[in-house]
């Protein structure tokens, strides 16, 4: 087992720390442990300054299930520019790896609603 320390600051945003954050590594699945806000905001800020990088590490990791690149891609989706990108890739993703579920169908709607198909 293996835990890694994603934050360690305060519960509230703080531009020079991340919020808490913890990754529990079990081998057969790791679990993001007290995790808010402040974690998408720090998203946020990777999406904006590394857009390629950003959506290329999501992209690879085979450890996120298709519920969380729907949480990120329809949180981003909404957004403006790079954001919006990174969303609508969010949700093309879960269309990809799991393309005949009720997730699937929800993000190809929402793809469309957001003028993304």
């Amino acid at each position: 087992m293996e835990i890694c320390f994603l934050g360690t600051g305060a519960p509230y945003p703080d531009p020079l720390r991340g919020s808490s954050a913890i990754l529990v590594d079990i081998g057969s699945a790791r679990i993001l442990l007290d995790c808010g806000r402040a974690c998408v905001q720090q998203m946020a800020r990777l999406i904006g300054s590394h857009e390629a990088d950003t959506l290329a590490f999501v992209s690879k990791a085979k450890w996120l299930e298709p519920e969380e690149l729907y949480y990120l891609g329809f949180h981003f989706v909404e957004k403006e520019r790079a954001e919006k990108k990174f969303g609508g890739e969010m949700l093309r993703l879960v269309v990809k790896r799991s393309p005949r579920s009720k997730l699937a169908k929800d993000a190809k709607s929402k793809l469309r609603g957001e003028g993304l198909e």
